[in-house]
C-alpha cells in the first residue's frame, strides 16, 4: 500500500449496504422477541417459571450475548477509527480522546458480560450507607450517562471534520 487508508473509506457507499445493516438489526430484534415469546409459552415447564437463556432480562441470556458482542464491535470500530485518525496525523489530545471512547465501549462490553455494575452499586451503597433511589442503580447509571454523553459529543464534534467518525 502506497498511502495510508482514509477514514472516509469506512463509510458505506451504497444505500443497499445501509439497508442490509438496518435489516439485520431489525431481524435480530424480531428473532430475540420471538424467542422470548416462545420462552413464555414453555416457562411453566421449568422450576423457576422462566427460560433464562431466552429471557431478555436475564444475565447470560442470548440477548445479553448479542449486547456484549455489539458493544465489543463498537470498541473495535472506534479503535480502527482512532488508528486511521492517528495515521492522518491528528493531535495527541484527539488521539487520547479516541482511546478513551474505545475503552468506554470495551468497559461497557465487559460490564454487560460480568455485571460489574452490580458489585459497584453494592460497594458504593455500603460505603455511603444509603441507596439513594430504589436499589442504588443510580450510582452506576449517572456516571454511564455522563461518560456516554461526553463521548457522544466528542464523536459528533469529530464528525464535523470527518464524517466517518460517526461509524464509531
Amino acid at each position: 500500500m502506497s498511502r495510508p487508508p482514509l477514514l472516509s473509506e469506512l463509510i458505506p457507499r451504497r444505500n443497499s449496504t445501509f439497508l442490509t445493516i438496518f435489516s439485520g438489526g431489525v431481524l435480530l430484534i424480531l428473532l430475540l422477541g420471538g424467542l422470548f415469546a416462545i420462552s413464555l409459552r414453555f416457562a411453566h415447564l421449568t422450576t423457576d417459571g422462566k427460560l433464562a437463556a431466552l429471557d431478555l432480562d436475564s444475565e447470560g441470556s442470548i440477548a445479553s450475548w448479542c449486547s456484549i458482542v455489539l458493544l465489543f464491535m463498537c470498541g473495535l470500530t472506534t479503535m480502527s477509527v482512532r488508528r486511521l485518525r492517528v495515521a492522518a496525523r491528528c493531535s495527541l489530545i484527539e488521539s487520547r480522546l479516541w482511546l478513551a471512547v474505545c475503552l468506554l465501549w470495551f468497559t461497557m462490553s465487559l460490564d454487560e458480560g460480568a455485571s460489574l455494575h452490580e458489585a459497584f452499586k453494592e460497594m458504593i451503597a455500603r460505603i455511603t450507607g444509603t441507596r439513594i433511589l430504589g436499589d442504588g442503580s443510580i450510582y452506576w447509571a449517572v456516571p454511564y450517562f455522563l461518560l456516554l454523553s461526553a463521548s457522544g459529543l466528542f464523536v459528533l464534534r469529530a464528525a464535523r471534520g470527518c464524517p466517518a467518525a460517526i461509524a464509531s
